[in-house]
């Protein structure tokens, strides 16, 4: 079974440009599902196989059934490209439905709740980080008024950022595509008072670490133990 999960991975390399991560995962999974099958012959799996190797991880692992529609879009990825390849005769995956996604309400701020939010850099014990404290509250405007992800405010540049006009550009967002988000007139306040700070700029990066060089994951997680 293991030349089956390398050609689909080396087709996800290929031809989709998936992540390692991606790949990572799909191989972790799918060797979790040939390890519980024990089925030699690959044209033998059908949908009840697939089934019960479902309901054998849900309650194993306690997954959620987001958990579970994440593994089932997995199985139906795997399958339709062994089919469409004519490596298998037909499709063990195409009738096996995601369970229904429940729909949750965001959770927001109140007004009291956010500038206690903003404010939590300056209450900081850490003198060591004090020097930090108009980045760290650039960070936490930013999280609030532009919905960045994590790894997207990490990578933002000096030239992703236009003070003239009043937006950014995230250039390496989680579905590859380029967008603008305007800049709330709290964050220009903040990124004007930074670069001040920051000039003569030694590093593109818009946000450094201690070293100088662009923040990494590790430091803007700890920032939210303050």
């Amino acid at each position: 079974m293991n030349k089956y999960i390398y050609y689909f991975l080396n087709y996800l390399q290929t031809e989709k440009d998936a992540s390692p991560t991606t790949i990572h995962k799909y191989k972790a999974d799918l060797s979790k599902l040939f390890d519980y099958l024990k089925i030699i012959d690959i044209n033998n799996i059908n949908q009840n196989h697939l089934r019960d190797y479902l309901n054998h991880i849900r309650q194993t692992y306690n997954y959620t059934s987001s958990s579970i529609a994440n593994k089932i879009n997995i199985l139906h990825h795997f399958f339709r490209f062994l089919h469409n390849s004519g490596y298998i005769s037909s499709n063990p995956a195409i009738l096996i439905r995601p369970p229904r996604k429940k729909t949750k309400l965001p959770k927001v701020f109140n007004e009291i709740e956010l500038e206690k939010f903003l404010k939590a850099p300056d209450h900081s014990t850490d003198t060591r980080f004090k020097k930090y404290t108009l980045r760290d509250k650039l960070i936490f405007t930013m999280f609030a008024y532009t919905g960045l992800r994590r790894t997207e405010l990490i990578n933002l540049n000096w030239n992703d950022i236009n003070l003239g006009n009043k937006y950014l550009i995230v250039r390496k967002s989680k579905n590859k595509n380029q967008r603008i988000i305007p800049l709330h007139d709290r964050v220009m306040e903040l990124l004007d008072l930074y670069l001040n700070q920051r000039l003569p700029l030694k590093n593109n990066a818009l946000f450094i670490g201690r070293t100088g060089q662009r923040i990494h994951h590790n430091s803007l997680k700890n920032l939210f133990y303050l």
